[in-house]
């Protein structure tokens, strides 16, 4: 008995949809797996996300403007048109239909990149043991982070110079251990421009890593100073690295092997921060002064105008909401610190400097 062709279509839409579920399921499944398997996301993050991120890169490299913003604002219009839908007889299925496409959003993000947040930790794959927080430790780190920020202060006249900063610090990355298992940066990792530059301003984000098409961005509005340490970092997630903390310690690792004096600096300067906090922490208060007045009056006065920078284009209310949205984000991706994590580099740094103390070559740029 010959089917109609009105029955062809409906088989035709059945196993279209079996297909379509059982993949997205699988898709999923691994995804689980990988959450309580941190074997399994390390071979995703070393076999299959290089090819990846290769692949998702090369396609995006036809547009000069950031396709995840692109994906972002599809997706909510996308959602938005089926909640709109909702208002008819027919709701089950479109409310079916924006699970599946949150679902479906939600598989390439993390296949995509976000599967790197359950790989194994910077101490696990560098064979380190985290180091306990001693005085003298401490103490003596500091003391020689001061002399060379000191030392690598220099003004910056010339912001120009971008393309040659970011070149450096992807052949830097090449020199990276082996066992620190990072992808081969490319030479089409260059950020792109965005749409939505002033809110990211609005809420304090000077870059991020976009998992869609594997793409870098970094703020247009960054200060010079900072562009060496933020491009740095936001490469690092690109190579691999889901840890703030790690994408910080990577910049600063980076960033201070470079011959290039200004990228030098900016990846002293870009972590000060945490060092004040930490200080201001482990310090009596005459001590916490007595650190401040030995660093040099242009780096102190450097600090204090990019925090002033920020502030005056801070949006409290926004910035607030971001803030709740991305600390449940990152506890939810096994980042139990939250944003605190940014702010843990200095135990990668001190940790790698007492047991392993590699160090970074240095290429010479033409």
């Amino acid at each position: 008995m010959k089917l109609s062709c009105c029955h062809r279509h409906i088989l035709m839409q059945n196993r279209g949809r079996i297909l379509r579920y059982s993949l997205l399921l699988l898709l999923l499944g691994f995804v689980g797996y990988t959450r309580n398997n941190h074997a399994a996301g390390e071979f995703y993050s070393t076999r299959i996300y290089p090819h990846l991120s290769d692949m998702l890169s090369h396609l995006a490299r036809f547009s000069s403007f950031s396709l995840e913003e692109m994906v972002v604002c599809a997706s909510v219009l996308l959602l938005l048109r089926c909640l709109i839908g909702l208002r008819k007889r027919n709701w089950k299925k479109q409310l079916g239909l924006c699970v599946e496409i949150l679902l479906w959003i939600a598989a390439w993000f993390y296949w995509g990149w976000g599967i790197n947040y359950f790989r194994y930790s910077f101490y696990e794959r560098m064979d380190l043991q985290p180091v306990a927080y001693e005085d003298s430790v401490f103490q003596q780190f500091l003391n020689e982070y001061t002399t060379a920020l000191n030392n690598s202060y220099i003004p910056f006249a010339d912001s120009t110079a971008t393309a040659s900063w970011e070149t450096e610090i992807r052949q830097i990355y090449h020199t990276a251990p082996p066992e620190a298992a990072l992808c081969r940066p490319q030479e089409h990792f260059t950020p792109k421009r965005l749409a939505f530059n002033t809110l990211y301003s609005k809420v304090g984000v000077l870059g991020f890593m976009g998992p869609f098409f594997c793409e870098m961005q970094v703020n247009e509005e960054l200060l010079p100073t900072q562009y060496p340490f933020t491009y740095a970092h936001e490469l690092a997630h690109l190579l691999g690295v889901s840890s703030e903390a790690e994408a910080n310690y990577w910049a600063y690792k980076v960033c201070t092997a470079s011959k290039n004096p200004h990228v030098r600096f900016s990846g002293y300067l870009g972590i000060l921060p945490y060092v004040m906090n930490q200080t201001y922490g482990s310090l009596a208060p005459a001590q916490y002064r007595n650190w401040l007045q030995s660093i040099r009056p242009e780096v102190l006065i450097l600090a204090e105008e990019e925090n002033r920078y920020w502030q005056e284009k801070y949006s409290v209310w926004i910035g607030r909401m971001q803030d709740a949205l991305y600390e449940a984000f990152l506890k939810g991706n096994q980042i139990s610190s939250g944003q605190k994590n940014y702010g843990q580099v200095l135990s990668l740094i001190i940790s790698e400097r007492e047991q392993k103390a590699f160090c970074l070559n240095n290429p010479q740029i033409p």
